[in-house]
């Protein structure tokens, strides 16, 4: 099984591709995300993504993520677990924002989630987001965390500042 290699190529950085053995280990036996797997290899989730469609390595379903997800999230292995007890936090942070999303006040498919995407499950760091909002943070965060740009959470709003071509956060 080959994993990806990656080499410097006339200034640029390019990767020779894993094979579909290493893949499918990676993605489905050892039940990596996409991410996770991006992370490891230094590269983005579009390349990872081509590699799959390259390789031909079938991705999995929403049902079987949310299924891989819920069990690396149970006791122990949730972030929040803390004396035995991972769903007192949980109910800690609903309660405290009333079971409202804390951006747009809905009270439609509220969850928590950790304000510094750590594993610190103090209730300070949880938040509570609708689907929707969720998805506007995880998008923002990942944009933040690439360098492209900061986001700025204040009472009722959100700015997320790009970082203007050519600045380097060096």
């Amino acid at each position: 099984m080959n994993a990806p290699l990656r080499h410097k190529i006339h200034g640029h950085w390019r990767f020779v591709p894993p094979d579909a053995e290493w893949l499918q280990d990676q993605y489905w036996t050892q039940q990596k995300s996409m991410n996770e797997i991006a992370d490891e290899t230094q590269t983005s989730v579009t390349t990872v993504a081509s590699w799959m469609t390259s390789c031909q390595v079938q991705r999995r379903t929403r049902a079987e993520n949310a299924r891989i997800h819920a069990g690396h999230m149970r006791g122990e292995g949730n972030p929040a677990f803390i004396d035995g007890s991972s769903a007192e936090r949980y109910r800690q942070a609903l309660g405290f924002h009333g079971n409202r999303c804390q951006w747009c006040g809905s009270d439609e498919g509220v969850q928590v989630f950790h304000r510094d995407h750590s594993e610190n499950a103090d209730v300070d760091n949880l938040m509570v987001l609708c689907v929707l909002c969720n998805r506007l943070e995880a998008q923002a965060w990942a944009l933040v965390r690439e360098g492209r740009a900061e986001m700025i959470v204040g009472d009722g709003t959100i700015t997320i500042r790009f970082q203007a071509k050519g600045d380097t956060n060096e």
